[in-house]
């Protein structure tokens, strides 16, 4: 899905950790490493915290990739078990955790999604091969069946393909804590602990309390009901890791590879895992793969184009064609937001049996730029004089990431709209040199025309777009693929009523609509 990332670590303002009070006793300090996550609005993102201590001060770094965090200068000041942490990022106003050192780690106990929340643990490492003894499929009572794997960043994650998505960070061996869900507002601090038999071999995992009270019991599946491996690959220099999940036995089997949306992206973000079960349900294998820069890949996906993207994504493709379970000529791509973008230059350069294109515009990022700031601003209901200044910074913006000659009107732009009453809120988020990252990311990929590669098409493509997708124009969009079904007979177009950019409603993805888009695979592969 595309997410607007405002953040650079070369932009960023301190990372501050102030504790309130004066100085902590010895079992409270918070000295060392630590792994975890911080939340912002509705999203947890994995982190990474390195303090050191000179008696009530706090320095250090901090990473936290999802927001373009990268050792980030840490500072502030520790007493007692109660603490605040306070993270000023370009982009965001300041963002106040607050909470209380349990047996001496930094966690909130914020309940709602008002306010942001904080969890961390000692750090521990394990290596690749160990936390690969744990991947798997497990069966309890309750949750049904979920899937174990490496995390792309700290730990684990886990899955049960719909309705649960979470995180295990290692403590020690076959140790691990569960500091977060990532649909729910609360950090949590349940243990959690791998069984082995007599052999040494996984077979259980219990979460929660000991003994019984508040413990979830599962069990290692022994005949797990889809594969999944540890998926690398390279695109020149840069290596790409994923998983790739496929049915057990048999084959070879069709597969289709999923394409990010925008920003820092991993193999095991919920979202695309929540999309899995229709196709594994049908035998049709599944490969997520980190996005340069992301997880385990190498290279900056901020420094790529759009077409580098796509050059990945062909290079996926390639590898799953040297796999023995996949069918070499039934392999297609799922792109999702921006990957709509990068979906089609993978099908002009790559032998591909089916595309599919969900929430992807038809017109170039740029157009779809102003086209959402354009509907940004009218939302913000103001007054004619108010709107037009505001629509005119938004113009000047869209069209300094277009060239660099625009720099003197969007300055002046900016310059009108500085202390108007609606600015406040947006002045973070906005560049202001030509060094911003964000202008030459925009310079590399904006005026990417994708209508040439939609109009060469000749393979099987299929076209979501939620009826109530706020993302984009919908009219403009869909007049534009309409245009090109002319030429494209095999290209269909569906709306999806009700639904949003991610194809949910109220929350929940639309009810059949994955169903629908398994079975059109099958359909075209056969």
């Amino acid at each position: 899905m595309r997410t607007r990332s405002r953040f650079s670590p070369s932009r960023l303002p301190l990372l501050l950790l102030a504790i309130h009070g004066c100085c902590a006793p010895r079992d409270q300090e918070v000295v060392g490493d630590w792994i975890g996550a911080v939340r912002t609005g509705m999203t947890w993102h994995a982190a990474r915290l390195r303090l050191e201590q000179s008696d009530a001060r706090l320095s250090g770094t901090a990473d936290i990739m999802g927001l373009n965090v990268e050792r980030a200068p840490v500072e502030g000041t520790i007493a007692g078990d109660r603490f605040q942490l306070r993270l000023a990022t370009r982009g965001l106003s300041e963002i106040l955790f607050e909470g209380q050192l349990q047996d001496g780690a930094p966690r909130s106990d914020t309940r709602q999604w008002r306010g942001p929340g904080v969890n961390f643990v000692r750090a521990v490492r394990l290596p690749e091969e160990t936390l690969s003894e744990y991947a798997g499929w497990y069966e309890g009572a309750v949750v049904g069946k979920v899937v174990v794997t490496p995390a792309s960043e700290n730990g684990l994650r886990f899955f049960n393909l719909g309705r649960l998505a979470g995180t295990l960070l290692p403590t020690g061996r076959d140790t691990f804590a569960q500091v977060y869900l990532d649909q729910a507002s609360t950090t949590l601090t349940v243990q959690a602990r791998f069984t082995r038999d007599a052999s040494g071999r996984v077979i259980g995992l219990d979460i929660g309390d000991h003994p019984v009270a508040n413990r979830t019991a599962l069990k290692r599946v022994a005949q797990p009901p889809h594969r999944q491996e540890q998926f690398a690959f390279h695109n020149g220099e840069v290596s790409l890791g994923g998983i790739l999940f496929s049915p057990v036995g048999g084959g070879p089997y069709p597969a289709v590879v999923f394409i990010h949306g925008t920003g820092y992206a991993t193999a095991d973000r919920s979202y695309e895992m929540s999309l899995l079960g229709p196709f594994l349900e049908r035998s049709i294998a599944v490969l997520l793969f980190d996005k340069r820069g992301c997880g385990k890949s190498t290279g900056d996906w901020r420094a790529a184009s759009l077409e580098d993207l796509a050059g990945d994504v062909g290079a996926a493709v390639e590898a799953l064609r040297r796999d023995p379970s996949i069918a070499p000529a039934k392999i297609g791509v799922y792109g999702i937001s921006e990957g709509g973008w990068v979906a089609p230059i993978v099908a002009g350069r790559s032998r591909l049996a089916f595309l599919v294109n969900q929430g992807g515009p038809a017109v170039s990022p740029l157009e779809d730029e102003i086209d959402d700031l354009t509907a940004g601003v009218g939302r913000l209901g103001l007054p004619p004089a108010e709107h037009a200044v505001a629509l005119d910074l938004a113009r000047a913006w869209v069209e300094l990431y277009r060239s660099p000659e625009a720099m003197p009107r969007y300055l002046a732009a900016l310059e009108a709209a500085r202390h108007r009453p609606w600015f406040d809120p947006f002045e973070d988020r906005l560049p202001t040199s030509e060094d911003d990252w964000e202008v030459q990311w925009w310079r590399k990929r904006g005026r990417l025309d994708p209508l040439p590669h939609w109009r060469a098409l000749n393979i099987p493509a299929l076209v979501l777009i939620g009826e109530n997708d706020d993302t984009m124009s919908l009219e403009k969009n869909l007049a534009l693929f309409k245009e090109i079904q002319r030429s494209v007979a095999s290209l269909d177009v569906r709306i999806v009523p009700g639904a949003d950019h991610g194809l949910r409603l109220r929350g929940a993805l639309a009810p059949g609509v994955l169903d629908e888009v398994a079975e059109w695979i099958l359909h075209v592969v056969r």
